[in-house]
């Protein structure tokens, strides 16, 4: 059962939202980036994260459906919903989009590309204060959007015993099949960004998608609100 898990899991990231979070998660982690230990890192803990929502967030969520406290849970991603606004912001400044310059443009090659590798060291706290809020808060995005795939499973599961006594290994096998994808383009990411983070069509597909992100947070915040019984 747990390759069946996992399967699905795999499955789930073709949908629409996990499926646009991957290619996000390939141009955003480039800013955290400025030495490929710091990338490895990166990527181990933002994987360990996600599985780590699902076997425990998981069986949380599920265990409490009827509970009177889950009006906490719905303030939750309100406020990591306005956390995620925030760090597209501080992203999008990171890229440079709010402080290009005519004088910056002026520079040649080597020039700018010491003041674009200075702009990625990230070693000031805020820096790194974001660093980490971004790979968690990019992990809990997964979570999020990857949970609703998971119903079939629970369902199934269900006809046989019920959700209080749901296994470990449906939230574990599933989220393996869902953070693998990812994995596997942060790996690929390991090695690419050194020659292209240069490449003014990369640089203007992280701005897209910074924009696209924002405007997903708008859109999903609106959305919470109308539905919510907050």
């Amino acid at each position: 059962m747990f390759y069946y898990y996992l399967t699905t899991g795999l499955i789930a990231t073709l949908t629409p939202k996990v499926f646009l979070l991957l290619v996000a998660v390939f141009f955003i982690f480039e800013v955290f980036t400025d030495t490929s230990m710091k990338h490895w890192l990166n990527s181990f803990i933002f994987a360990i994260l996600v599985v780590m929502m699902f076997a425990i967030g998981g069986n949380y969520l599920f265990a409490a459906t009827n509970s009177p406290y889950l009006w906490m849970a719905a303030l939750f991603v309100i406020l990591v919903n306005i956390l995620f606004f925030i760090f597209c912001v501080w992203y999008l400044h990171k890229i440079g989009l709010f402080n290009r310059t005519s004088s910056e443009e002026l520079l040649d090659s080597d020039m700018k590309s010491e003041l674009i590798a200075d702009k990625r060291k990230g070693n000031s706290i805020l820096d790194k204060t974001f660093r980490w809020l971004g790979i968690y808060l990019i992990a809990f995005k997964v979570f999020s959007f990857a949970l609703p795939s998971i119903f079939p499973l629970l369902e199934r599961k269900a006809i046989d015993q019920s959700l209080s006594d749901i296994d470990d290994a449906l939230f574990v096998g599933y989220s393996i099949g869902v953070v693998l994808p990812y994995i596997l383009v942060l790996i690929a990411a390991g090695f690419l960004y050194p020659k292209i983070r240069m490449n003014s069509f990369f640089k203007n597909i992280q701005v897209l998608i910074g924009f696209i992100l924002i405007l997903g947070i708008i859109i999903e915040l609106g959305n919470f609100m109308i539905l919510s019984p907050i």
